[in-house]
């Protein structure tokens, strides 16, 4: 389904300097087109992506064809950064980790989505993945999510 699971940490004060953080590591990786982070904050705009959980996160994306290979960029915050609320787009929720999809088709999405949100609903694993080493969230989140690269 992936082909990489990349994991940052970073301390964004908005969320598009959260999606530019996603979208610098997943370009740097030559996963996504130039365009992607452009996409990301359109969609963001349009269909916000914060979800209101114990711990509360964001599953931002944008259209497959800025996709070069399927990846997910997962972003730990240091600070909560405000993301629209997805359930009621006139609110906002502060969100303490960001899982950028960077998938290539809309089906894929759907099945990604539900498993990040397998992941969002675990807030034990949450608090632990915040102190976990970058390389052993990468190995767990990629066998869990069958990633070609971990």
């Amino acid at each position: 389904m992936l082909t990489d699971v990349l994991i940052i940490d970073g301390s964004p004060k908005t969320y598009e300097e959260a999606l530019n953080l996603t979208f610098t590591a997943l370009h740097g990786a030559g996963y996504v087109e130039d365009i992607f982070l452009q996409g990301c904050i359109d969609r963001e705009k349009t269909f916000p992506s914060g979800l209101e959980m114990e711990i509360p996160v964001a599953i931002p994306h944008t259209d497959p064809e800025y996709v070069k290979e399927p990846a997910l960029c997962v972003l730990r915050l240091a600070d909560p950064v405000a993301f629209g609320n997805m359930g009621d787009p006139e609110q906002n929720v502060n969100v303490e980790f960001v899982f950028n999809m960077a998938l290539k088709d809309a089906d894929g999405q759907l099945e990604m989505l539900r498993e990040i949100m397998a992941v969002a609903q675990d807030a034990d694993f949450l608090r632990r993945a915040k102190t976990m080493s970058g390389a052993d969230l990468r190995k767990t989140l990629g066998r869990r999510w069958k990633a070609a690269k971990v």
